[in-house]
């Protein structure tokens, strides 16, 4: 049931799957290690809003454990409060935390449902905060939450900090046109939104001839040149024995949507992270958008630390064909783009590990000369891998062992252990060993 079809009912909440309340948690780690990466750099105070565009009655019934749970409008201050109490607690000086919320959602019902949520929770605002509760939908709503937050900032600043938790009830709901606006508008924009792809298929395999062509007319509306035959083409041809969550044409299409995605968005830094459904075949992706390489390093790494062999990223389990520089339709598609299931779990990370240890001394000396730092070189493959900041220090580790690359910044000339050097330390290329392939 999506969450259109909730009756929300404070004394009788809707029910939940395990799979949305994982997703409730990948938005608090967010949160959380957003405020605690970017608090340090603040002053006396930290200035963000949080916009719920979709975001529902508040209360759910978790039928499996027979408890009632609370959504996403109630985790996300429970999880912003405890955050600025932490890092409090262990300064000297107290920072002021100034957050403006943003709950939208089109069913009245649903707001007068959260409203009696925030009520019998006792949660209201306290000082520094400001709440808004709004009926409309996000689209319509929009206009009016980007005048609200520029109110509170300069009208010569567009850096505010923002995190968009858009929780769409199904695909169309947050056209790119939004999605860029937001990215406009705030240059400090995060973006974290949800996706049903497998409706696709769903509606497609029932083969009928109007069927086909309703999938093909929703394809073309995001902007893909691909048809569900074409991708049912490629997906016989596909033989990952790796593949046992998802039917090859999924992660084909999966994969596509999220080229086209790359392709239209104005946001530096994309990610998306699926969770699988235990009881419906209608996983959801969370797809990350921002601008700057560290918030995109937290969604990342927020990904591997609460995620498990139940959530995964189709794709590359390496460095995609595009970054090494050769043309993977001349070559075995298994083999030659490492295409397959990525899970983030021990595994996960092993596999990863070892695939970029690898494939990085070649990327180095081919495409970057005698130096790059490693600020620099994250961003140019992270958008198209799982590794976060850490991991690439990791695998840089192999080479810097083997005496090809140095490891230079202001704090050392010369780096023994990659992980401890900063980012903005300089990967300066030694010599090129025989790497056999």
């Amino acid at each position: 049931m999506s969450k259109s079809n909730y009756e929300w009912d404070f004394n009788n909440p809707p029910p939940v799957s395990r799979h949305t309340l994982h997703k409730h948690h990948v938005y608090e780690e967010y949160i959380s290690r957003y405020l605690e990466t970017v608090v340090p750099h603040q002053g006396e105070y930290v200035r963000i809003s949080i916009v719920d565009g979709f975001c529902g009655g508040g209360i759910y019934n978790f039928v499996e454990k027979g408890e009632i749970c609370f959504g996403s409008p109630v985790r996300i201050i429970e999880t912003v409060r405890a955050t600025a109490s932490k890092l409090n607690a262990i300064r000297t000086k107290p920072l002021k935390f100034l957050v403006n919320y943003y709950f939208v959602d089109k069913e009245q019902k649903a707001i007068d449902c959260l409203k009696r949520v925030f009520s019998e929770l006792g949660i209201y605002e306290e000082d520094g905060e400001s709440f808004h509760i709004w009926h409309g939908t996000f689209v319509e709503e929009y206009p009016k939450i980007r005048q609200s937050i520029r109110a509170k900032i300069s009208t010569k600043r567009l850096d505010q900090k923002v995190i968009f938790v858009l929780d769409q009830y199904a695909y169309r709901q947050v056209p790119f046109s939004i999605t860029n606006k937001i990215m406009s508008d705030f240059t400090k924009a995060e973006i974290l939104l949800t996706f049903v792809p497998r409706a696709f298929l769903d509606y497609a395999g029932k083969n009928s001839q109007q069927a086909l062509e309703t999938t093909n007319q929703q394809l073309m509306r995001l902007g893909l040149e691909v048809s569900i035959t074409d991708i049912r083409e490629k997906a016989e041809a596909f033989s990952d024995p790796s593949c046992i969550y998802l039917h090859a044409e999924q992660l084909f299409l999966q994969e596509a949507i999220a080229r086209v995605i790359q392709d239209q968005t104005i946001a530096r830094h994309f990610s998306k992270y699926f969770i699988q459904s235990s009881n419906s075949s209608r996983d959801l992706w969370i797809i990350h958008l921002a601008n700057h390489y560290k918030a995109h390093d937290v969604m990342i790494s927020v990904q591997w630390e609460s995620a498990n062999s139940d959530y995964y990223h189709p794709g590359y389990l390496g460095l995609p064909p595009a970054i090494l520089g050769f043309d993977s339709s001349k070559s075995d598609l298994t083999q030659q783009m490492n295409f397959g299931m990525k899970h983030f779990d021990h595994s996960g990370e092993s596999r990863t590990l070892a695939l970029l240890s690898d494939q990085l001394p070649n990327l180095l000396f081919d495409q970057y000369g005698k130096s790059v730092t490693v600020g620099d070189l994250f961003e140019r493959i992270t958008n198209d891998t799982t590794c976060n900041i850490e991991l690439l220090k990791k695998a840089l580790q192999a080479s810097l062992d083997r005496g090809d690359i140095r490891l230079s910044s202001q704090k050392s000339s010369n780096h023994r252990i990659a992980t401890a050097a900063p980012d903005s330390a300089v990967i300066q290329i030694v010599q090129r060993s025989i790497i056999l392939l």
